[in-house]
């Protein structure tokens, strides 16, 4: 979460993204 979008949401690089949901897996998802 580096910086955020105009609604104010913060933004993920791919990085941050593939390891978020590698672990979202890891522990069943989401």
């Amino acid at each position: 979460a580096k910086s955020e979008d105009e609604n104010g949401e913060p933004q993920f690089d791919t990085a941050e993204v593939t390891k978020y949901k590698e672990l979202a897996e890891r522990f069943g998802g989401l």
